[in-house]
């Protein structure tokens, strides 16, 4: 009987598929918490929204006026989840260039319950690229794996998405910092310095959130 009742307490896969786009993709449950694990890395659930909550709960109180959302790197809606437990009456666009991200999102994360989102299929570069949509705020989580793509971090997506803010608007990254992604955001956080107006920054864990302004 002891095997039966530990079970309960143990991590369970609810699923794990092969994507052509981020390899293999695990929902695991457990306390009847799920979360998304792609190379062994939590993608959405529970730590991601502990991870990001503070950032979120500074900026609503700190902007009233945020109406639009844009989120890059949807995932499992950790960020749809939070976004909407801070700021009322928004519209959230959230962008996913995987559709197997999207299927899980719907089925095991009730994305399709959030009548405020509308899903987009597809990446974030190019969206940027035709967009002619204004945002109040964007949060920028760009990953594959744990690499951000090299298109995703070039001046012209970066002088794309200043673009797409409105006069007062705010983006945060979120960038992955130990070992050699330490480095690589030191570096990021440079590049960004000469494009937008730079307001903070926040570690937490393994992650390294930079908020910046239009001007």
């Amino acid at each position: 009987m002891i095997i039966p009742v530990l079970k309960k307490f143990l991590p369970q896969t609810l699923v794990k598929i092969s994507s052509p786009i981020n390899g293999e993709i695990s929902v695991v449950e457990q306390f009847g918490r799920r979360k998304i694990l792609i190379a062994n890395l939590t993608q959405s659930g529970p730590m991601v929204e502990k991870i990001w909550e503070p950032i979120i709960k500074k900026i609503a109180k700190d902007e009233n006026k945020i109406a639009e959302v844009l989120i890059l790197g949807l995932g499992g809606g950790s960020l749809v989840k939070l976004a909407n437990n801070y700021f009322k009456k928004i519209k959230i666009t959230g962008l996913e260039i995987d559709p197997i991200i999207i299927d899980l999102g719907k089925k095991y994360f009730y994305l399709d319950s959030f009548s405020n989102l509308k899903i987009k299929n597809e990446s974030a570069d190019l969206f940027l690229n035709k967009n002619k949509l204004k945002f109040d705020l964007i949060f920028v989580d760009l990953y594959l794996g744990d690499k951000v793509p090299k298109n995703c971090e070039s001046e012209i997506f970066l002088e794309n998405l200043k673009k797409s803010l409105t006069n007062n608007g705010m983006i945060v990254f979120n960038r992955l910092y130990y070992k050699n992604h330490i480095f690589e955001a030191k570096k990021f956080l440079d590049k960004l310095h000469k494009i937008f107006h730079y307001l903070s920054c926040r570690k937490y864990l393994t992650n390294f959130f930079i908020l910046v302004k239009k001007d």
